[in-house]
C-alpha cells in the first residue's frame, strides 16, 4: 500500500526539486530579511538603525547564520543521502540527524561570529 510513497520519497527528481525549492525559499527569506533591515534603516525614526549599529552581529549575523546552516544541511543531505550522526555513543537517525547537524552548524557559525566580532 505504501510502496508508491516509498518510491516517490527516493525519487531523484523529487529530491532535486525539494533541494531547489529549499535553496530558492532560503534565498527569498534572506533577501526579504536584509531588505526589511535596509528599508527600516532609511526611515526617519531610525530605531532599527540604532539597533543594527549597536548589535549588528545579533540582528544580521545570527538570522542569516541560521539560513546558512539550513542550506548547508539541505545540500549535504541531498548530496550524500540520509544523515546519521553518532556522538559519544548516541546515535541520531531519521529526522534527528539533520536537526543535530543544523544545531552544530549554527553553533559553530554563531561562535565564529562572536570570535570575529
Amino acid at each position: 500500500m505504501f510502496s508508491y510513497i516509498k518510491e516517490l520519497c527516493y525519487s531523484p527528481l523529487l529530491k532535486k526539486l525539494i533541494l531547489l525549492v529549499t535553496v530558492f525559499g532560503a534565498g527569498i527569506v534572506g533577501v526579504s530579511y536584509v531588505s526589511f533591515i535596509i528599508y527600516w534603516t532609511w526611515q526617519k525614526e531610525g530605531w532599527v538603525k540604532d539597533i543594527v549599529k549597536e548589535h549588528f552581529a545579533a540582528t544580521i549575523g545570527l538570522p542569516l547564520a541560521g539560513v546558512a546552516a539550513y542550506l548547508l544541511v539541505s545540500v549535504l543531505e541531498y548530496s550524500y543521502g540520509k544523515i546519521e550522526i553518532e556522538i559519544w555513543g548516541l546515535k541520531f537517525r531519521g529526522a534527528t540527524g539533520p536537526v543535530i547537524l543544523w544545531i552544530l552548524c549554527f553553533f559553530v557559525i554563531a561562535i565564529s561570529i562572536r570570535m570575529l566580532w
